[in-house]
């Protein structure tokens, strides 16, 4: 330690969202991180259609320790 200097950490909770998984029948387009902030999009197989939402993106409520996606997890129909 050098005179007056002081050396602080400040530990940090990086918000994740629960870990977005495929739909069945479908799959995630890119790369699909769960970090807060960050955007997921997913898509289905030939001959099946998406309900819901195509792209789905991290969010943080204040007080809160872990993140959620913005919209419900999509589904894949069949055509």
């Amino acid at each position: 330690m050098v005179s007056g200097l002081v050396i602080c950490f400040v530990p940090f909770l990086v918000l994740r969202c629960q870990t977005l998984l495929p739909p069945l029948n479908g799959f995630l387009v890119g790369d699909c991180d769960n970090r807060y902030g960050s955007t997921c999009k997913t898509s289905c197989d030939n001959g099946y259609l998406l309900l819901g939402s195509e792209t789905l993106t991290c969010l943080h409520k204040p007080g809160h320790i872990k993140g959620y996606w913005d919209k419900s997890a999509p589904v894949c129909k069949s055509k």
